[in-house]
């Protein structure tokens, strides 16, 4: 398990938090708006320079729909370049309903299996 200080777990959090922003396509200005905070803090969050408090965190739950929680699951990525996971994305946006959910049984199936 790694460990993490102070910067390089605000800089985990704010990786997490802008693939999030990525993923449903908005913009920092708007997630400044539905987290009632200025664009530069989020900004700032992002690039790991600031921490989110707690209000903050519960803002970005309901935004993007997950657990507080989940703003702490770090995974180590070396191998999975950012280039891979555009490519997917891409795939999937590109893609039959069919085709996405056969992804989603696969990730369902493997997460009912990994976390029990």
């Amino acid at each position: 398990m790694r460990k993490y200080d102070e910067k390089s777990l605000k800089i985990e959090v704010g990786k997490l938090i802008v693939q999030k922003r990525r993923a449903i396509k908005m913009s920092q200005e708007t997630l400044a708006e539905k987290l009632d905070i200025h664009v530069r803090t989020v900004g700032k969050i992002e690039n790991g320079k600031a921490f989110p408090t707690a209000e903050t965190f519960c803002r970005l739950s309901e935004v993007f729909n997950v657990p507080v929680k989940s703003f702490f699951e770090f995974y180590e990525m070396e191998d999975l370049k950012e280039n891979d996971l555009d490519i997917l994305i891409n795939k999937l946006q590109n893609s039959d309903n069919d085709f996405v959910k056969l992804y989603l049984n696969i990730i369902n199936f493997i997460n009912s299996k990994c976390y029990k």
